[in-house]
């Protein structure tokens, strides 16, 4: 049989048992396509997610004070934050360390302007703290070098902050006003962009100088944290152990389990977040994959069911001298052609429900080529997985047998 006419009567044979034929091609449809959707969103939200944590400084280093424990989990002191500014020299001394930032925070202030007030958390920190993670000034102007040497009383408001101080669609208002923080007043110097973040929001802080910060609102010469900058991201672990290892001897502590400082990189937080994620999509996917696995059942029944109603043409055929190479290759192809045109079918579908969904998720969510293909090799292993055994058990009739059926 040529290819001419194995085309021509795998279709007509298809188009025969029209509504059968798209009942078993829905069962391979909505398994493609839930598998395309499911790598697509999954992908789209880890993409996202990673952005999002990148976007907050994918270089940076948290090192932050804890209470130091002993080998069995017990308070060995406690009291105010260790690190000093004299750590921040130590950090930069590093190999590894671009910059480092010092930061002062506080818990939530009240501020105040006219009758409307807002609640926020002080950052105390340095002009270079905005540039490092991509804080963009939407009004004003940041505080300066001069403004931290001073101790000047001068705040930056995040813009959700701005809005409900000075309404909204005003924040541009704020420039040059005074407002009560606690029971200081402070100069606006400058309201930052909204910046959304699934990770991180700067939208509802507030920023002053780290000097006025320590003289007015925590007392005290001492830091809460120190961001390291680091200059590869590739060698995050290698920073991290170095950086450990010289605030370790600036501490004078022997054993690192009894450290009063603690580290944690953006980096590896990603890593953290892309291995879950990545589990999470193997999860969906493999449950998705179980709709393929429906699918090909239901084209086993499908063609198994014509090969029992197809009976007397098998054996017609076989008569007239049908080799059983060719009736296989007839029913074969019959399966694969299912399989194609639900693949095809759901690939489209899964495009449109990524798409669909991305849309009103806020992530971008577009099936991947890898996906695509593997969807489509997908399909033709399931047509010739079911679709061999009836293919063989039609080859293997008996002409005789096949020609005596009603």
């Amino acid at each position: 049989m040529g290819f001419k006419d194995l085309f021509a009567e795998t279709f007509s044979s298809l188009f025969s048992n029209k509504a059968r034929s798209a009942l078993t091609i829905l069962g391979i449809v909505v398994g493609i396509a839930s598998v395309i959707a499911m790598l697509a969103i999954g992908n789209g939200a880890t993409s996202s997610i990673t952005d999002s944590i990148a976007s907050s400084g994918a270089d940076q280093m948290s090192i932050s004070y804890q209470t130091p424990t002993d080998s069995s989990g017990k308070t060995i002191w406690s009291g105010q934050s260790t690190l000093t500014n004299d750590d921040l020299k130590v950090v930069s001394t590093s190999p590894y360390v671009k910059k480092v930032l010092p930061v002062v925070s506080t818990s939530n202030y009240e501020l105040a302007y006219g009758d409307n007030d807002a609640s926020g958390q002080i950052t105390g920190t340095t002009p270079a703290y905005f540039s490092a993670n991509n804080l963009n000034i939407k009004y004003g102007s940041l505080f300066g070098v001069q403004d931290d040497e001073a101790k000047t009383k001068v705040v930056v408001l995040g813009f959700d902050i701005a809005e409900d101080l000075y309404g909204e669609g005003n924040a541009q208002n704020a420039v040059g006003t005074q407002v009560r923080i606690g029971s200081m007043i402070f100069t606006v110097s400058g309201v930052l962009a909204s910046k959304d973040s699934s990770f991180s929001s700067s939208n509802d802080k507030v920023f002053v100088p780290i000097t006025t910060a320590q003289q007015y609102m925590t007392g005290a010469s001492t830091l809460n944290s120190i961001v390291a900058i680091i200059k590869d991201t590739n060698q995050s672990d290698m920073a991290k152990a170095d950086i450990t290892g010289r605030l370790l001897t600036k501490h004078n502590i022997a054993d690192a389990d009894e450290a009063d400082f603690s580290i944690s990189a953006m980096a590896d937080l990603i890593d953290t977040v892309s291995d879950v994620t990545g589990t999470l999509i193997d999860l969906l996917a493999a449950i998705a994959g179980i709709s393929l696995i429906v699918g090909g059942i239901g084209i086993m029944n499908m063609m198994l069911t014509s090969v029992s109603e197809r009976r007397r043409e098998i054996g017609l055929r076989k008569a007239i001298g049908a080799e059983e190479s060719a009736i296989t290759l007839q029913f074969l192809a019959e399966s694969v052609v299912l399989t194609i045109l639900g693949g095809i079918v759901g690939i489209l579908v899964g495009w449109a429900i990524a798409a669909i969904a991305g849309h009103f998720m806020g992530i971008s969510a577009n099936p991947t080529m890898l996906s695509v293909m593997l969807a489509t090799g997908v399909c033709v292993a399931i047509g010739i997985l079911f679709g061999y055994y009836p293919a063989h058990k039609a080859a293997r009739l008996n002409p005789i047998d096949a020609l005596r059926a009603e």
